[in-house]
């Protein structure tokens, strides 16, 4: 299997430099959609506008033309075909949780923002926002920053930024851009979908807009099916629906100094979901609502010096329902009802002056999240309730940062072509205290189209809500709560280097080394009755569940990409991504404060910490995935696209009985996959083109995550209307 798997990227690879080789004496062509990427100017690597080559870290811009051009549903089906990028969901029921993981870092490590605000959602275990409920309506580009950026951003950027930008860029006057889109994936499946957003920009700089989306599903069901002849007595399993409306509103001022906008968003949405892996609920669904408000205001008194406020307010509450009092016929008639409530600010202010050489910013503010759930359960006429509210589980983020972007020619004209960016953040948690995250940037211009670049930095991850508050008693005997409130950041120090190049003759390319070590790490752990030898432990010696900092994770990988017009009328693009993940883990590192010096079981992988332990490899995380695409514009108003997207072998974890008493999470292999999508997309005009999109071609059958079922071959189409 291994030697397979390095001949597939061998292959890979050869390719890609014979492609790039006889790319360097393609034609040049000035019509096609992704010409001159490196030129695109990019905001979120430094918090100011810098041309993408000249940012010495791995970046990457999703056009608005891109965008505009692609008929994919969601922004995680954009963002699944980057480079250092896995997201597991996207090929599942549409509404299926979608988790992210860039660079091989934790779902809860990347920082996900809107319009330069951070995303995420306190009600859940992880604190870590399900890319499900981003859709693309009303964006205008998508930016990611590559490896940690806590100086920035703070907390979870260790893995990297992915800053989604909304339009607000028009002319004068009056703007639409509606769509339709209809499909289906698999047999007895439909997807409808409809999107309207409309734009006035009056003479003056004043705009107003407003948005509807609204997405309809009809499913497959989630969980795998391993009765092949089921019994009387078991239900038929259900199709896992989905249903999701969002609506914005903005007002906003622009001229040559200001820039002022308020936002509103709701999200609804509503879905099917099952009991578990391999196990269907068919009266359980989950009601997800988000309202959001966002806001913003800069003025730029020179060229040289420019003020802005940022901040946003976000409430969150997740409703789920289970009731098998409905159609009851066999076992406990059991209804449940549970609602968990999260709530976010982040408000900022930031400096910003500019030098001949020199560019400064220097900025502070605070993030504030809170936390709270309720339930009511009913089986069978025995009714009980919880409430935490009392708790006050709140988490506050004090912060400020400076960051110095120094180009060598103020020192010496000779040296120009060097630059250096220079940070640092300070930031207070209510809980642990201060931590310090900084950054080291050095970047040297080899020639006017190649950068070689280096960093180093810092960054932390803050514990969840969940993690410090939980108030489940882990044993009636003592004093422990599943909640940790002493719990520490997860800290990380990273190092890259890498090189970009471009031909001039729009052919480019980036290649990146990176390492990552994170550092208490959090981990959800068994606690047992360190009295009794371990081989001696019975259910009865159980303490309980809890967290505790433990570990070590080291992820080492390397990426690359290249795209290139190869003609007048075809345009290639590929990228690849190689990540190897260790776990180490210390109980010397683990505080006995927080487990009462019982012995320490890990929940993932079972292993009972009594000595120093390691292991090989990430959860779910593929060791290779890579991803080529090609472009032909046959005709001026065509365009047809191909895409291969290609996914390692990786584990998953599996409930095994025999890892104590309990028994715990092992790994089982999931095995590798090749995908194959066909895009198709014709301007009737200017305003107007339809799209047609076949996903899976070969309708190969594959998995995401063990005991779900993913999407077959799907065909779907698109009308917009944009003026």
């Amino acid at each position: 299997m291994k030697k397979e798997k390095k001949n597939y990227m061998n292959l890979f690879v050869i390719g890609i430099l014979l492609i790039a080789q006889q790319s360097v004496f393609a034609q040049r062509d000035t019509s096609l959609i992704a010409k001159q990427k490196l030129n695109e100017v990019v905001v979120s690597a430094t918090r100011t506008e810098k041309n993408v080559l000249d940012v010495g870290r791995s970046i990457t811009v999703i056009s608005s033309q891109e965008i505009h051009n692609s008929i994919y549903n969601s922004v995680a089906e954009l963002l699944s075909q980057q480079e250092g990028i896995y997201i597991v969901g996207t090929g599942q029921n549409p509404g299926s949780n979608q988790s992210i993981f860039m660079r091989g870092a934790d779902n809860n490590q990347t920082t996900v923002m809107i319009d330069g605000v951070r995303i995420t959602d306190p009600s859940t275990v992880d604190d870590a926002i399900d890319l499900s409920e981003l859709s693309l309506a009303n964006v205008d580009h998508i930016e990611i920053v590559r490896g940690s950026q806590s100086t920035l951003y703070g907390s979870s950027a260790i893995g990297g930024v992915i800053n989604i930008i909304t339009k607000n860029n028009f002319s004068k006057d009056f703007h639409v851009d509606a769509s339709e889109d209809a499909g289906t994936f698999g047999n007895q499946t439909s997807t409808f979908r409809e999107n309207a957003f409309l734009n006035y920009t009056f003479q003056n700089g004043f705009y107003v807009e407003s948005g509807i989306n609204r997405w309809d599903v009809q499913g497959l069901n989630s969980t795998v099916d391993t009765v092949t002849h089921p019994l009387p007595y078991q239900q038929n399993p259900d199709r896992d629906n989905y249903v999701k409306t969002e609506m914005t509103g903005t007002v906003g001022f622009k001229n040559a100094k200001w820039n002022v906008s308020a936002s509103y968003k709701y999200l609804i949405s509503g879905a099917g979901i099952d009991a578990g892996a391999y196990t269907n609920a068919n009266k359980d669904t989950l009601i997800f609502t988000r309202k959001s408000y966002n806001y913003n205001a800069s003025y730029k008194f020179s060229d040289h010096f420019k003020i802005q406020f940022n901040g946003g307010i976000s409430n969150v509450q997740r409703k789920e329902i289970q009731d098998t009092t409905i159609d009851f016929k066999y076992g406990t008639p059991e209804y449940s009802n549970e609602i968990y409530k999260g709530t976010s600010a982040t408000n900022e202010f930031q400096l910003q002056y500019d030098l001949k050489n020199i560019s400064l910013i220097a900025g502070g503010g605070m993030y504030n999240e809170t936390m709270t759930s309720s339930g009511i359960y009913d089986s069978d006429g025995f009714i009980s309730t919880n409430n935490i509210d009392s708790l006050n589980a709140h988490q506050n983020i004090t912060y400020e940062y400076a960051q110095a972007d120094i180009n060598g020619k103020c020192i010496n004209e000779k040296l120009k072509d060097f630059n250096l960016i220079i940070g640092g953040r300070f930031n207070n948690q209510n809980t642990y205290g201060n931590n310090l995250s900084y950054e080291l940037n050095p970047s040297y211009k080899l020639s006017e189209h190649s950068l070689l670049y280096a960093s180093y930095s810092t960054g932390f991850n803050a514990p969840s809500l969940y993690e410090l508050y939980s108030p489940i008693d882990v044993a009636l005997s003592s004093s422990i709560n599943m909640g940790d409130k002493n719990l520490q950041a997860e800290t990380s120090q990273s190092f890259e280097v890498g090189i970009k190049h471009d031909f001039g003759n729009h052919t480019h390319f980036t290649a990146t080394w990176f390492n990552t070590v994170v550092q208490n790490s959090i981990q959800y752990v068994y606690l047992w009755n360190s009295k009794k030898p371990i081989d001696s432990l019975s259910y009865l010696d159980f303490i309980g569940d809890t967290y505790v900092n433990a570990g070590t994770q080291t992820n080492t990988g390397f990426e690359f990409t290249i795209t290139s017009e190869l003609s007048k009328k075809i345009f290639f693009s590929a990228n690849m991504s190689v990540v190897n993940g260790t776990l180490q883990y210390d109980p010397a590192s683990i505080s006995k404060e927080q487990t009462q010096d019982n012995y320490v079981q890990l929940f993932d992988g079972g292993a009972f910490l009594t000595q120093k332990t390691n292991t090989f490899g990430l959860l779910r995380r593929p060791e290779n995935n890579a991803n080529i695409a090609m472009t032909y514009k046959p005709i001026e108003k065509l365009i047809l696209r191909m895409d291969i997207h290609m996914v390692g072998s990786r584990t998953d974890a599996v409930y095994e009985g025999n890892l104590g008493p309990y028994g715990a999470l092992g790994t089982t292999d999931v095995a590798a996959y090749t995908l194959v999508d066909f895009n198709a997309k014709y301007n009737f005009c200017k305003y107007f083109s339809a799209g047609f999109r076949m996903e899976n071609i070969f309708n190969t059958p594959y998995s995401e995550i063990n005991g779900y079922t993913t999407r077959g071959r799907g065909e779907y189409v698109n009308l917009r209307y944009n003026f």
